[in-house]
């Protein structure tokens, strides 16, 4: 079963706002908005619906096939024990995760980088001195290339689904109909 994860690399401060809203706009974390209202009539001219009814079928398809419920397949260990206080799930839930549920979000990730390669970066001049305050805490990693510093896109949801559903984009998804299916 088709299933993507995708990696880019935009350069925004570069693109104008409507590029912006439309990359934003890719992605789609919220089943009544897979399919628009004012995206049909094209989706039908490009033969991947073929009717208004089908923007139906493909919601109903999306919340029997999208939703995330959790298995052991997607649990990590977080403490020493077997009881379920030990395991946490690795699907982000985009609802709980973003701060206004409403609005796109870009969400900073986490970078680790052996001592080596920020003392190789820092010599090159990518990267800033690290400084160690009073209490002996070192500064956070600094660097003007964005390479260091990534995000990963969290789109909006509608704040009264709260349905913690995989990500998709539209066209992929009213071609291939289907994402994951989980069986009890």
């Amino acid at each position: 079963m088709p299933h993507i994860h995708l990696m880019i690399a935009l350069k925004l401060s570069q693109m104008t706002q409507d590029q912006l809203d439309k990359i934003e706009d890719l992605i789609r974390a919220d089943i009544c908005q897979i399919v628009k209202t004012e995206e049909v009539e094209e989706l039908i001219h490009e033969g991947i619906l073929k009717s208004w009814h089908d923007r139906t079928t493909i919601e109903d398809l999306a919340s029997k096939i999208l939703p995330h419920r959790c298995t052991p397949r997607c649990l990590k260990r977080t403490g020493p024990g077997n009881g379920p206080e030990n395991f946490t799930c690795r699907k982000i839930n985009n609802f709980r995760i973003n701060p206004d549920p409403t609005r796109d979000y870009y969400l900073p990730l986490n970078r680790k980088f052996l001592p080596e390669t920020v003392n190789r970066l820092i010599k090159i001049g990518m990267m800033e001195e690290i400084t160690v305050n009073e209490f002996g805490w070192e500064s956070e990693i600094k660097s003007s290339h964005p390479y260091f510093h990534p995000t990963r896109h969290i789109p909006w949801i509608n704040a009264n689904g709260n349905r913690n559903i995989s990500p998709v984009e539209t066209k992929t998804f009213c071609v291939c109909k289907t994402q994951q299916i989980y069986k009890k």
